[in-house]
């Protein structure tokens, strides 16, 4: 019985043993909580990132803290807190930055707590937030301070200003806005063009001169508007790739640590930048492109011979087995071509060169030659041409005109010219220009004082150099008298050469006409000496007889 007393007094201390070791264990769980917020403001131009640890508990704690960053940033720990048993803003002091950065990137950290209590050192708990510094254009971070991107427009030759083909030529106009109460000076607007790995490509870009991705719009007052336009071609050998198109606008007096914004809700990743792909050309008509195209001298005259050179692109979605380039413009005298008969795959690019003389003749101007293609060959068929020709413009200046004109017309008088009687002109056409012509001849001017009466043949097709003759046969009133004149015309398409006749009529009872030619005197100075020699004959006849 005693045995067994002892065994149950062992039994209810081992119960009560237990008791006391739970309730110790118990006792021994945390009686505090706590939790840690994500850095914001992650930037250098800021200079200053802040965290909050958010406690809760009956007991107060001390507090260490850890953390892990990327190699190359500078960051300070928060400091230990003792004794802490409220809410606290823990400050982290962002100073330095990797050289090495890339745009879009994203470089993680780590914060760690540890908490202890600060009435029983077994009493522990820990606890960790992570977070990212993402790097955007402004170098140090956007302070936007006072500048603001208030528009972002991109505009394309192309199809889809998203969608970039070589030799696309892109517009990016950037508006930005001074929101601050003074004035910010020397105000940069730059844009960029990143890979996924974060490199800028924005440098292969062909602006039409060097630094163009970079432009000065001045000082900007308080809530003053300014916009920058950028202009440039995607080159034919630019990478097929995705690309991240970024904007900023900064003061570079201040500097970007102090006065720099990149974002816009006109750009569609997360406002730091638009996605842009880089593709081949798939519209057929456009597979071959020519590019670098260089025409010497840029002003020529005529006898000059000018040198045209260019590059010819495989810019298509497609191998070509071979290519022609045309080149031609009707004025110039130019009409010619080159085949690449070797397999021209796609980015590929051969240089050309033409070269011709500027032929005589040419009126002072411009004249475009035409470039154009043809390819996609089988079966010894070019079975593609582009769409498009490309218009070289060569300027022409200093060329002595030669003539236009197409016939020479001369006339003669075949018959007499007297009032009431036919008249008969022979007039003879001789084709001088440098081909075949037909001309159509008829005369005008008559009407008051004759009537046309017939023509022999008045349509001749003449050979260069040729010459034929047209009968005009006219009635001339009776009343006509005096000196009268006509206009024979041979006209061949807009060509009309005319020639100006004059007749001397003789009255009807002269019974023949004279043409005196303007020497009347002479005519008759010698008719009276025509008489007189012939009375003095007479004269002389009828003294020898007596």
């Amino acid at each position: 019985m005693e045995l067994q007393q002892i065994n149950m007094n062992k039994t209810i201390f081992s119960v009560l043993s237990f008791a006391i070791v739970a309730v110790l264990a118990l006792s021994m769980v945390s009686a505090f909580d706590f939790s840690l917020s994500t850095p914001s403001s992650m930037n250098l131009a800021n200079n200053y990132t802040s965290s909050t640890i958010s406690y809760s508990g009956s007991d107060s704690i001390n507090v260490t803290f850890a953390l892990s960053k990327p190699s190359g940033f500078e960051m300070s720990t928060p400091a230990s807190l003792n004794n802490l048993n409220t809410s606290n803003v823990l400050s982290l002091n962002l100073s330095a930055l990797p050289s090495t950065l890339k745009f879009d990137n994203s470089y993680p950290f780590t914060l760690t707590a540890y908490a202890t209590n600060a009435s029983n050192s077994a009493d522990t708990l820990n606890k960790s937030v992570n977070f990212n510094f993402i790097k955007t254009f402004c170098k140090y971070g956007a302070t936007n301070k006072n500048l603001s991107i208030t528009n972002v427009n991109i505009d394309t030759t192309g199809d889809d200003s998203d969608v970039w083909k070589a030799l696309d030529v892109i517009t990016v106009e950037v508006e930005v806005k001074n929101n601050g109460d003074g004035t910010v000076r020397d105000v940069q607007i730059e844009i960029g063009l990143f890979d996924s790995a974060g490199t800028n490509y924005v440098g292969s870009l062909d602006f039409d001169s060097t630094d163009e991705e970079k432009i000065e719009i001045g000082s900007l007052g308080s809530d003053d508007r300014d916009t920058a336009t950028f202009t440039f071609t995607v080159p034919s050998d630019f990478d097929i790739n995705n690309y991240k198109l970024a904007v900023k606008t900064y003061s570079d007096r201040d500097g970007e640590s102090v006065e720099c914004s990149d974002s816009s809700s006109d750009l569609d990743s997360n406002s730091i930048y638009q996605s842009i792909s880089v593709e081949r050309q798939d519209d057929e008509g456009k597979f071959i492109a020519f590019d670098k195209i260089k025409v010497v001298p840029s002003e020529a005259t005529c006898g000059d011979i000018v040198g045209l050179t260019f590059d010819t692109l495989n810019v298509g979605d497609s191998d070509q087995d071979r290519v022609k380039v045309k080149v031609y413009n009707k004025d110039l005298k130019v009409d010619t071509y080159s085949e690449i008969k070797t397999s021209f795959d796609m980015g590929e690019k051969k240089s050309m060169a033409f070269t011709f003389t500027v032929p005589a003749g040419l009126k002072d101007g411009t004249y475009n030659v035409e470039l154009s293609s043809e390819y996609d060959y089988r079966s010894d068929t070019y079975r593609k041409q582009s769409d498009d020709v490309v218009k070289v413009p060569i300027k022409v200046i200093g060329c002595t005109p030669v003539s236009t004109k197409l016939a020479s017309v001369s006339a003669v008088l075949s018959s007499e010219a007297v009032a009431g009687k036919e008249m008969i002109v022979t007039v003879a056409v001789r084709n001088l220009g440098a081909d075949v012509n037909t001309f159509a001849v008829d005369a005008t001017g008559y009407s008051s004082w004759a009537t046309l009466s017939s023509v022999s043949g008045n349509v001749l097709t003449l050979s260069p150099g040729d010459a034929r003759e047209v009968i005009f046969k006219f009635n001339v009133n009776s009343d006509a008298q005096g000196a009268k004149s006509f206009v024979v015309n041979a006209a061949s398409g807009n060509s009309v050469e005319s020639k100006e006749v004059t007749v001397n009529l003789a009255t009807a009872t002269s019974g023949f006409s004279l043409d005196l030619n303007g020497n009347g005197m002479l005519w008759i100075i010698g008719i009276v000496n025509v008489i007189l020699i012939i009375i003095i004959i007479i004269v002389a006849v009828r003294v020898s007889r007596r």
